[in-house]
């Protein structure tokens, strides 16, 4: 009697208030609410360790048929929808430089390095050729401008957009460098001054 009980409970709980049976055939469409059926079903998981042993088979037949044509729904019903904007506009840019800066500062921003080597080779490629513009940036005002590394300051602002992927230990351990030279360089000025 108790296990007939418990067959009637589950029943219930899987129909849930809709009153009248859908059955699939010619005429009707089988719907299946995606969000109450997968809740319904992590529901069953949970309380079907307490349910009488030879009904377990049962169950997770049930589970798993049920999974699968959830499953099914979910493919047919993205197969089925037109259409699909993922990307709505673009973001107006000045020249391609800096769109691939700002494609390259998207990928390391949303990605960790394990991931973006995962990505595979596009994704690396465009980091390495968004490091090689901003090295050639800098060599070229470096070449216009020479007298700009005579400045610790200004040689660490130049070097700065290169080491953007480090971690701020090591950028701090950079700036006390700078800090240093700019030491040793005033320490060295008053030593010629005397």
């Amino acid at each position: 009697m108790n296990n007939i009980a418990l067959l009637f409970i589950l029943f219930i709980m899987m129909k849930g208030k809709d009153k009248s049976p859908h059955f699939p055939n010619t005429r009707n469409t089988l719907y299946i609410d995606i969000k109450t059926t997968t809740e319904k079903i992590k529901l069953i998981k949970k309380i079907g360790p307490y349910f009488p042993e030879e009904y377990l088979p049962s169950i997770n037949k049930a589970i798993m048929i049920t999974e699968k044509i959830v499953k099914l729904y979910e493919v047919f019903d993205f197969i089925c929808k037109k259409d699909m904007l993922y990307v709505t506009e673009s973001i107006p840019v000045e020249n391609l430089q800096k769109r691939l800066s700002y494609i390259a500062n998207t990928i390391q921003k949303d990605f960790a390095k394990e991931d973006i080597n995962r990505l595979g080779a596009g994704a690396d490629i465009i980091l390495k050729i968004d490091r090689l513009n901003k090295m050639m940036n800098m060599f070229s005002y470096i070449s216009s401008n020479p007298d700009i590394m005579k400045d610790t300051n200004s040689i660490f602002k130049l070097v700065e957009p290169l080491l953007q992927d480090k971690d701020e230990k090591e950028m701090k351990k950079i700036k006390e460098m700078t800090r240093m030279m700019n030491i040793l360089k005033a320490l060295d000025t008053t030593g010629d001054q005397k």
